[in-house]
């Protein structure tokens, strides 16, 4: 009787995790990109610390909203780790990375490679076995399916923070990338006040009664606000997501795919497929077109 107990309550947990999130983990990345032209001498310096001092303000926003943020000791072995459990999610779920990274010494030694033991690549140790990108409507890692949705700019409207707390609370194999890109701050002025002063005689020429009349009228609020911020030293930021969903196999996926454009449209939100884009949709997600060449020499990719 125990043991069918314990059976039963195994299976709610699993239904439990295919519906609702049971587990999040969120990931903050920054990247340096210096605003002006000029070449310095101290690049790479200036780089560290303007990430250092980013890092350790969004740590302490993040504590002072009651937030646990995680400070590795090693961070290479940190991200490594990371890599790990996203690229390889069937094999993490039941090899840990130190498991791996033996395996891997193993290898090399079983080859004769003992002279490149203290110069293993980092992505040996976390690059999935086999990569698919021969389908046009999803790829293949280490036999996990994965489908890629990517909701634009201008579909991003209204009730934003209940869409990214649904994406946030959605079942098992949702994932979310939010990519934010700040913009300088003279040209961003100089497009608003133009396309406040289009709009502007745009609305004059049409009236109440017209259907854009509405859309107009909100664009030169929405103007008038934006204007508004930057000129109180606010940041303009553009906005995109791209939802990552996995499964098990093609039937699951595709459920999954057309349950998540359901809920999106629902929330007023356009969700454009990344059919025969994926392999682009895969490195976007993890952001790393440096990494994805270093990585392929470790990976038996079908192409």
């Amino acid at each position: 009787q125990c043991l069918l107990m314990q059976e039963d309550y195994l299976q709610f947990v699993q239904q439990i995790g295919s519906r609702e999130a049971i587990t999040r983990r969120f990931f903050l990345i920054f990247e340096y990109e210096p605003w002006s032209n000029t070449k310095r001498s101290d690049e790479e310096g200036e780089a560290i610390n303007a990430l250092q001092s980013a890092v350790h303000t969004a740590t302490n926003y993040l504590r002072q909203c009651g937030n646990e943020v995680i400070v590795p000791e090693n961070w290479d072995e940190f991200t490594v780790d990371v890599l790990y459990n996203l690229l390889c999610r069937n094999e993490s779920a039941v090899k840990p990375l130190s498991v791996r990274a033996q395996e891997v010494v193993a290898e090399y030694l079983a080859k004769g490679r003992d002279s490149e033991i203290d110069h293993i690549p980092a992505t040996e140790f976390c690059a999935p076995k086999s990569i698919d990108f021969t389908h046009g409507h999803h790829i293949c890692i280490d036999g996990l399916y994965y489908a890629y949705l990517l909701v634009p700019l201008m579909a991003t409207k209204r009730r934003f923070s209940r869409l990214l707390s649904l994406i946030v609370n959605a079942g098992d194999g949702i994932d979310m990338d939010m990519f934010l890109s700040r913009q300088p701050k003279e040209t961003i002025i100089q497009k608003v006040g133009q396309q406040l002063r289009i709009n502007r005689s745009k609305i004059k020429d049409a009236s109440d009664t017209n259907t854009d009349f509405d859309d107009i009228d909100g664009a030169i609020r929405s103007g008038y606000f934006l204007k508004e911020g930057l000129a109180n030293n606010e940041d303009f930021y553009y906005l995109n997501l791209l939802i990552t969903i996995t499964a098990s196999n093609e039937e699951d996926l595709e459920w999954k795919v057309s349950e998540m454009k359901k809920l999106l449209l629902s929330q007023d939100m356009n969700a454009c497929t990344c059919h025969f884009r994926e392999e682009q949709a895969f490195l976007s997600a993890f952001h790393w077109w440096q990494w994805k060449r270093n990585c392929m020499s470790a990976v038996n990719a079908t192409c």
